[in-house]
């Protein structure tokens, strides 16, 4: 009787026994991420799930460094059997944070896996990316800069803890190497050079609540592993799928998928969203500011935006207000930076995510050659962005940010208000003394 191998799906199974569940050397890529081993009671929060009840499932849940890593020996050494030949790995983890002490889980899993000396059949390391969380750390146990606010002494300073790793393998010492005729090919775009290129991704989390699971990994991560590692119709595997996140993605990019899970009530979660539409974040590409060292504070969210930008700011302007609008189709924000001469002329700093930050000159609402005076006189009563989009004079920039900053200062003028909002739309009507 031929066995029937599992494909295209997700099952609930414990992961030490996946050469019996999956075809040898079918997989091309495996991206997965353990369990934490001392951070989350994933049984409490199952029971949680089931309940309803918000019991707490963060914190030590027993078991010994030596049998955590033992156990992920035996998964990743099943996970080799099932990689084809030259195949890869990439294993998403963190340190551990134990009684103040950092533990270097990355490198003793590292240790414990590499085998240098088979060269055709051992994990060899490929590479090792630093995966940024860019607005994680700041809260919870990563938040450990906190401490060193409140005494600023030598000897007190501890990092807050920001990043995870990406461990990436492969089976053997010659790679996978897929000819040059090969298509499609990966686009060498401007987010590829700047940020795929590179060493450390910076990726932002996912919300806390977004999923019912209590440690996802953006789908970023398995979108960016599955496009530089695999071709259309290559088998990806997760064999600690959680949520679901890498079945997801890897069906979203034309791959045949593979999840495995202990516990069903993943299995079920994994499964539905395997189906769903990939969400995917806007590509965050970092900025760097030239920055003086100063013996004075400089502290305060609304502050720190404006001191990355303060020195490219024209003599004479002055910061009167900031805001920050939300993209929450693509999971990201951008800042609005706005400043004021004493001639009345505005400008607006515009530091987002989609692309470098630029500044763009909006005039005095009050002068008739201004951009913004021109605007406010076209404008009908009533109107929102698209009618805003219709009327710009030249040299505007169209984009939703341009958009709305050009608003921001009219409202902050009193020129207009906001009359109506929805989830998906702002409506603003003119003031009596604008409709003049």
């Amino acid at each position: 009787m031929k066995t029937k191998f599992v494909l295209n799906d997700v099952v609930c199974a414990d992961s030490k026994t996946l050469s019996k569940l999956i075809k040898l050397n079918s997989v091309a890529l495996t991206v997965t991420s353990p369990p934490y081993g001392n951070a989350i009671n994933y049984s409490q929060h199952v029971k949680n799930l089931k309940s309803g009840k918000g019991k707490e499932f963060r914190g030590n849940v027993g078991g010994t460094l030596d049998d955590y890593l033992n156990e992920m020996q035996e998964i990743f050494s099943e996970v080799k059997k099932v990689t084809m030949p030259g195949g890869f790995c990439c294993i998403v983890i963190a340190d551990e944070l134990s009684e103040g002490t950092l533990v270097p889980l990355p490198s003793l899993l590292v240790s414990k896996l590499v085998d240098l000396k088979d060269e055709d059949e051992g994990w060899h390391l490929r590479d090792m990316i630093i995966w940024n969380k860019v607005t994680a750390g700041r809260s919870g146990a990563g938040n450990r800069f906190g401490q060193f606010v409140k005494i600023p002494v030598p000897t007190r300073y501890r990092a807050n803890i920001m990043h995870e790793y990406i461990i990436v393998l492969q089976k053997g010492k010659k790679a996978r190497f897929l000819l040059k005729e090969t298509e499609p090919k990966v686009p060498l775009n401007r987010a590829m050079k700047r940020q795929v290129a590179l060493s450390v991704w910076d990726i932002t989390p996912v919300p806390p609540n977004a999923v019912k699971h209590p440690a996802v990994f953006p789908e970023q991560i398995p979108w960016r592993l599955i496009q530089m590692y695999t071709k259309p119709g290559d088998v990806v595997l997760d064999p600690m799928c959680g949520s679901g996140q890498t079945v997801k993605v890897a069906n979203s990019l034309k791959r045949k998928y593979i999840g495995v899970d202990i516990r069903k009530e993943y299995v079920s979660l994994a499964k539905k969203r395997a189906k769903e539409k990939m969400m995917l974040s806007n590509f965050m590409i970092p900025l760097y500011f030239p920055v003086k060292w100063v013996d004075g504070v400089q502290s305060g969210k609304k502050s720190d935006a404006h001191i990355d930008v303060e020195d490219h700011i024209p003599k004479g302007f002055k910061i009167i207000f900031q805001k920050l609008s939300k993209d929450s189709e693509n999971g990201t924000d951008t800042t609005h930076i706005y400043y004021k001469n004493k001639s009345g002329d505005y400008i607006c700093c515009i530091i987002g995510a989609s692309q470098e930050p630029y500044m763009m000159k909006l005039g005095n609402p009050k002068k008739a050659s201004s951009p913004l005076k021109k605007i406010l006189s076209k404008l009908p009563d009533t109107f929102d962005l698209l009618d805003v989009k219709s009327i710009l004079p030249d040299g505007i920039p169209d984009d939703p940010y341009s958009l709305v900053s050009l608003v921001d200062v009219l409202e902050y003028e009193k020129n207009v208000k906001r009359k109506t909002r929805s989830l998906t739309k702002v409506v603003y009507e003119k003031s009596p003394r604008s409709k003049k």
